[in-house]
């Protein structure tokens, strides 16, 4: 249906980081596997934990970014994909 598809692993909040520090393996494991299907059938990934990935730095709970990120997130994915 020609369909465009990106992939993308959202920021967390810090207090999340740090109560789920012991399924850093399982998080590593699952990195690992998203990143190579991207890589394999050619799907956009984006990272946006890696440091300075976005600016927003505004949450709605521990682990979704609020509304008022959805521009920068949505701006980021379609300059990259250029």
């Amino acid at each position: 249906k020609n369909i465009n598809l990106v992939l993308y692993r959202p920021r967390t909040h810090q207090l999340l980081k740090s109560e789920t520090v012991k399924f850093t393996k399982g998080e590593a494991k699952w990195l690992s596997e998203v990143t190579e299907i991207a890589k394999q059938y050619s799907i956009p990934f984006y990272d946006f934990e890696k440091p300075g990935a976005l600016e927003c730095d505004y949450f709605a709970d521990t682990s979704h970014l609020s509304k008022t990120c959805f521009p920068e997130v949505v701006e980021k994915i379609i300059l990259e994909s250029k």
